[in-house]
This record gives structure tokens, C-alpha cells and sequence, in this order.
């Protein structure tokens, strides 16, 4: 089963297209009826102008904060801190905590988590996995060079 994106912008239009009318409707039969001429008119139009700029300011923040993590519009970064024993992975990962999965296997750190995501990072270094924890969507790997542990 695929999953299909819905695109929320012919809907989001559409509510504030209409809310936009109505706004500016009521606004110019409420400037109109106390003020007549043509300072009526210079307010109804700055009124208009403003309502204009916050709708454009609605949209904009509406759709920053639906923007699910997809990987194909947002590069995936991570950090390796590496030390003479040991090398750190750090990561922003989406989903809930719980359901982040890390793994080791012939030198390659696999990390999924909800959905669809799921990668993979190669590792220079032969590694043994220590331990991994995952708060708020940042995900700490904690891996021990093997050559080190040797020496």
C-alpha cells in the first residue's frame, strides 16, 4: 500500500479566500456606516491591504508548520564526533521516540524510525555498538572502536 501526499493548498486557499471576503466585507459595511466619503474609502482600502498582508502571512506559517520531515526536500544531517575509543553519532530523527531503531552491521549504522524513514551511514572506523538513546528527536549512538579496545 502507497502512501499518497495531500496537497493542502487549493484547500487552504479556498478557506482563505473566503475568509478573506467575508473580513473585508465587514469591514467596509462597518468603516461605510460610520464614516461617509472619502475617508471611508482611503480606510476601507488600507483595511484591504492589511487583511491582504496577514491572509499572505497565515498561508506562509500554516504551511511551515505542516511540513511533514521528507527527505527528499530536506537534506538529512547528522554529526560523527569521533575520539581515540570512541566516535558519537548525533542526529535529528523524525517520529516518535520509541520508535527509532539503530543497527550495526558490517560497518554500516542503520537508523529508521516512523514511516518511511530509514538510513544509512557508512563508518571508516571497524565499531562495536555501546548504546543509543533517542529524546525529543535527537538521537545519540555511542560506538567503541574496536582497534582501541584491542591496544
Amino acid at each position: 500500500m502507497s502512501k499518497q501526499k495531500v496537497n493542502y493548498d487549493p484547500i487552504l486557499n479556498s478557506i482563505l479566500l473566503v475568509a478573506g471576503i467575508v473580513v473585508l466585507g465587514a469591514i467596509v459595511v462597518i468603516v461605510t456606516r460610520f464614516q461617509r466619503g472619502l475617508l471611508a474609502l482611503v480606510l476601507s482600502a488600507l483595511a484591504a491591504g492589511l487583511l491582504i498582508f496577514w491572509l499572505f502571512e497565515l498561508k506562509r506559517t500554516f504551511k511551515q508548520s505542516t511540513s511533514p520531515f521528507d527527505d527528499q526536500k530536506r537534506k538529512w544531517t547528522y554529526d560523527l564526533i569521533s575520539s581515540s575509543d570512541e566516535i558519537t553519532f548525533v542526529a535529528e530523527v523524525p517520529g516518535p521516540d520509541i520508535n527509532v531503531s539503530v543497527e550495526l552491521n558490517k560497518g554500516k549504522l542503520k537508523v529508521k524510525s516512523s514511516g518511511d524513514f530509514a538510513k544509512e551511514i557508512e563508518l571508516a572506523d571497524p565499531v562495536e555498538l555501546v548504546g543509543s538513546t533517542c529524546v525529543n528527536g535527537i538521537l545519540n549512538v555511542r560506538l567503541r572502536k574496536i582497534d582501541a579496545k584491542r591496544s
